[in-house]
């Protein structure tokens, strides 16, 4: 059991970190907009990008990691875990992003926090 969360808590970091990576990844193109007619400029421009790339590896092995937590727990125990990246997103970001941080979001991850620890 506690190789299973160390599993989920390493997989949804690993997450998190993807997220920033691809936020900065396509914080660097201009604001896109799909149309089948572009599709493939799009699709280009974020495959060449360096922190998209490294962000799209990022999930890739969380998944994995996901999975293998998977293989030995319950959904209905491991998911609950997999919202714990609420609170490591609110925090990358505050601390990485520099977002301003809302009492509203604070207590909504609370909320979260509770509940993760009431399962």
């Amino acid at each position: 059991m506690k190789l299973s969360v160390a599993y989920i808590l390493v997989s949804v970091s690993g997450a998190a970190i993807g997220r920033l990576l691809l936020k900065e990844g396509m914080s660097i193109m201009d604001p896109l907009t799909l149309d089948w007619r572009g599709l493939p400029r799009i699709a280009l421009g974020m495959a060449s990008g360096g922190f998209v790339v490294l962000g799209m590896a990022g999930f890739l092995a969380s998944t994995f990691l996901w999975l293998t937590a998977l293989s030995r727990m319950d959904l209905s125990l491991a998911y609950p875990f997999a919202s714990l990246s609420y609170v490591i997103m609110l925090l990358a970001w505050w601390q990485f992003l520099k977002e301003t941080i809302n009492p509203t979001r604070i207590l909504g991850t609370a909320v979260v926090v509770l509940g993760v620890l009431l399962i």
